[in-house]
């Protein structure tokens, strides 16, 4: 799969706009739900909240942006090389195991065993493209990473398992981001 220039800029643009939406989509759930509270409450509570626009909207981003990883997993396998393309493989199962968190809200039994799987694979992602980035010197989305790791190992202590898991997730978004970007700067 040829990996052209106008191809890295649409991949690494999904990357950053996915980084931007999720959050927005997520802050407009919680917004309609109206009775949602920080680390009292998990992410998933929207998804069968008693106000059907925040429910929609929370398990409509977790589909469609599921959907939009597992493409992007794709594609990094099939367009990156060594590494990279291993990274691919986790990153696309996470981008599943997230629309499974839409599909199988929590009214369903296997729901807390999807958003865990979507949590693990995100994570290994996460981790072997920092081994990735090490091995290729890139020094600033190294940094980046490591912080936002740092950002999410510090609330443990002081936030319960809801307020940790949005630092997490806000984290994760950070990460997107990031690695649009450095997909941008380093034409990869």
């Amino acid at each position: 799969m040829a990996n052209t220039g106008r191809t890295v800029i649409i991949v690494a643009a999904l990357f950053i706009v996915l980084g931007i939406a999720m959050p927005f989509s997520f802050a407009a759930a919680i917004i309609a739900d109206g009775f949602w509270t920080f680390n009292e409450n998990m992410l998933s509570d929207l998804g069968v909240s008693y106000n059907q626009t925040s429910a929609y909207i929370f398990n409509f981003t977790c589909v469609f942006s599921g959907i939009l990883i597992a493409l992007l997993g794709l594609w990094k396998t099939l367009a990156s090389s060594n590494l990279d393309r291993k990274t691919g493989i986790p990153f696309m199962i996470s981008g599943l195991f997230l629309c499974g968190v839409g599909i199988f809200n929590e009214s369903y039994q296997i729901h807390a065993y999807v958003a865990t799987a979507y949590f693990v694979m995100l994570s290994v992602t996460i981790f072997m493209t920092l081994v990735s980035d090490v091995s290729k010197r890139k020094k600033v989305t190294v940094a980046a990473t490591v912080l936002a790791i740092t950002i999410v190992l510090l609330s443990v202590p002081e936030f319960n398992k809801s307020g940790i898991e949005v630092i997490g997730s806000m984290c994760a978004c950070a990460w997107l981001i990031i690695q649009g970007i450095s997909m941008v700067v380093n034409r990869e």
